[in-house]
């Protein structure tokens, strides 16, 4: 019994988080995803019945929907490893002692700190005919000053994959940064003594150190990308056609926007799915990684 108790006690402690997660997120789960088993009637909540898969399967059937989620695919894996990778070297910048360091991180904090309707916006202004970007390109004889950026489909994804590294570098810098201050000092001082470059210092000491930390700054950049309406829609709307359309954005739009809130809960169940999916092997690789071990 006493055994029995003292498995238990934890759970109770946890309680209070459970039935408030419970009712939070859900519940509102399970709402949606049985909405998304129905024939609703476009811009009302009226049930007219019970359709099965019918939402689902006419998902997919919608061009709208299979470049949108090849689009999220790309960005996915265009945005999220290559923000990482640029937080990694703005962060080994900012873990040196130098002056002008705090105002660095200043910067930093305040580019995370931006809305990214606001970011979208501003990338917008940068991207338009006779920008600031056309304008240098002209000079470099790259386009024409009058060069509609946003308005190429061969080149607006990339747009939006570029601004989105500039949004979300700066909160896998400041995870990468508190991960590099974690190492201990007496290690680099060992290396420095035996005349370690700082390529090799970086290389064995602070990447190994920091592996874990860099890990979960690819799963909350991925996630933050794959939820990125805003800034998707202040930048693009989507556009041109399907040209930046990814799941998010098709979810707003189908349920808010067409409020067709049949065919907007099934696209939100997959949503989650495919979130669950991609970013299941690496959630199960970190939590090996940290608690594996006895």
């Amino acid at each position: 019994m006493r055994k029995l108790y003292s498995i238990l006690t934890p759970f109770f402690y946890c309680l209070p988080a459970f039935i408030i997660t419970f009712f939070i997120l859900l519940v509102p789960l399970l709402n949606t995803l049985y909405r998304s088993f129905l024939k609703i009637r476009i811009g009302s909540t009226e049930i007219l019945g019970f359709i099965g898969l019918g939402n689902y399967i006419n998902i997919i059937d919608d061009t709208a929907f299979r470049v949108s989620f090849l689009n999220s695919l790309i960005l996915g894996f265009a945005g999220a490893l290559p923000a990482v990778l640029v937080a990694l070297f703005v962060a080994s910048v900012c873990n040196q002692q130098f002056r002008g360091n705090r105002i660095i991180l200043s910067l930093i904090v305040a580019a995370w700190a931006i809305p990214p309707i606001v970011a979208g916006r501003v990338w917008k202004i940068l991207l338009l005919p006779n920008g600031l970007v056309s304008t240098v390109g002209s000079y470099l004889g790259l386009c024409q000053r009058s060069y509609s950026i946003l308005g190429d489909p061969s080149v607006a994804l990339i747009s939006v994959i570029i601004a989105s590294i500039w949004k979300f570098s700066p909160f896998a810098t400041l995870i990468l940064l508190g991960g590099m201050r974690t190492v201990p000092p007496e290690l680099y001082e060992a290396a420095k003594i035996d005349g370690a470059t700082f390529y090799k210092t970086f290389r064995y000491i602070t990447l190994p150190l920091i592996a874990r930390y860099f890990n979960i700054a690819v799963l909350f950049v991925s996630m933050y990308i794959a939820a990125t309406v805003d800034l998707v829609y202040a930048l693009t709307g989507g556009g041109p056609g399907y040209a930046t359309e990814i799941l998010a954005s098709y979810t707003y739009k189908v349920y808010f926007l067409q409020q067709d809130f049949g065919r907007g809960s099934a696209t939100s169940i997959i949503l989650i799915l495919w979130a669950l999916i991609s970013m299941g092997p690496l959630i199960y690789f970190i939590s090996k990684q940290m608690f594996g071990r006895e």
